[in-house]
């Protein structure tokens, strides 16, 4: 919000749109989880970001199977050799802390929701849903149409997907 204050207060109003887009998503988010079963919803947020750690962390472990795909989709990369400035052994110590949290009482089950989502997926592979899809949305349209949002999202999220990922070249 600071930042869309600044950029039009210096007149640059068409580069507020990617920020704009990024509150409405973040406001689907929280109307979302406090709509009904909060707890799960926003346990599942918690979760979803441990597993991406855990995945990032093994993309650096060699020998893990994130591993070698990481290095096969850098291979032409220039920054292959970027480093997250931990030993083996540290990055295998969060991986295990990281698993130690997820396998706690509080956090299993809805580990395993996204543990059996990605098992029933159609789309194969061990690709990580999103952190909503689990508990319901497949997509942000989905969500922004179970709070009666569909418009806001036609207009704010949609429309200004081209300029918020560099697609729009039009001038206001």
């Amino acid at each position: 919000l600071d930042g869309i204050h600044i950029l039009v207060k210096e007149g640059s109003a068409l580069s507020c749109v990617p920020l704009l887009r990024s509150l409405f998503e973040i406001n689907l988010y929280l109307e979302w989880i406090f709509e009904s079963d909060t707890k799960s919803r926003a346990t599942a947020y918690f979760v979803w970001e441990q597993r991406r750690k855990i995945f990032w962390y093994k993309c650096y472990i060699i020998g893990t199977p994130e591993f070698e795909a990481h290095e096969n989709h850098m291979k032409d990369s220039l920054i292959m050799g970027i480093s997250l400035g931990q030993s083996q052994e540290e990055l295998k110590s969060e991986v295990s802390l990281l698993e130690s949290k997820l396998a706690h009482p509080d956090l299993r089950d809805v580990n395993g929701k996204f543990d059996d989502f990605i098992s029933n997926s159609r789309r194969g592979g061990r690709k990580s849903p999103e952190w909503y899809q689990p508990f319901g949305p497949d997509t942000i349209r989905g969500m922004a149409k179970s709070l009666k949002k569909e418009g806001e999202y036609k207009v704010i999220y949609s429309q200004f997907s081209q300029n918020s990922h560099g697609l729009s070249f039009y001038r206001q």
